[in-house]
């Protein structure tokens, strides 16, 4: 399932639009409060099998043991930068983890996450919890959701938002969305396949051209007013 809208005249505030959505979807799980323009809003379903080994029965596959959508949004900031939000919404088995991918490395923090109960989300590096871990010319974003920090745990629905100091955006990243348990009686996984998704990017050229254009007309105007 894809649901695309990409408008940056959108007036109304973040907040309004994800209350709504939440409303009619009867979503367990509070949306983020925060303002901005929703500049791209996708929703991609996942089905995928869980592998695993169990002492009594031995090796076995659960076919499609894993279902549920991954709703990602670009959000336009009021200093003129993209934060990126991920809703994670199983209808079928719980996740464990979460790995975003991007082309262009940018410095981010994790501005919001919240769980349908208290589980922790751990970074890959830092090892802190979040909100408000900073990662730095970061490419990736890394994730498993615990309830403590050797203890096993897993997401039944959640948010995840990424405020970013990007000035550019495109369809040039990826993520997947998985699950695995290591346990005496046996252990189990399943991943995802691998989705295409919106990250960081540098400007494009016509980007660079205004930006050389707008410098040339204050440099123009700063040899007229000298003259003068």
């Amino acid at each position: 399932m894809r649901a695309m809208s990409s408008d940056s005249r959108i007036s109304m505030g973040l907040a309004a639009i994800l209350a709504a959505a939440a409303t009619a979807a009867g979503a367990a799980v509070p949306p983020p409060q925060i303002d901005g323009v929703v500049v791209e809003d996708v929703t991609q379903s996942y089905v995928f099998d869980q592998i695993g080994f169990d002492v009594e029965r031995g090796p076995y596959i659960h076919e499609n043991a894993y279902k549920g959508t991954v709703r990602s949004m670009v959000i336009k900031a009021p200093d003129n930068t993209f934060d990126f939000y991920f809703h994670f919404d199983p209808s079928s088995g719980v996740l464990g983890d979460f790995g975003a991918r991007w082309q262009v490395s940018t410095s981010y923090t994790v501005a919001y996450h919240v769980t349908d109960q208290e589980l922790l989300w751990a970074p890959a590096a830092p090892s802190s919890p979040a909100p408000g871990s900073s990662f730095i010319d970061a490419s990736s974003a890394d994730a498993m959701w615990r309830q403590g920090e050797t203890e096993g745990g897993a997401l039944s629905e959640g948010w995840l938002g990424l405020d970013t100091d990007a000035k550019a955006y495109a369809a040039n990243a990826t993520y997947q969305v998985g699950d695995s348990m290591v346990r005496l009686i046996g252990d189990y996984r399943g991943t995802s396949p691998v989705f295409t998704t919106f990250g960081p990017a540098i400007p494009e050229p016509e980007t660079y051209a205004l930006m050389l254009a707008g410098l040339g007309l204050l440099a123009l105007g700063r040899r007229v007013r000298q003259r003068q």
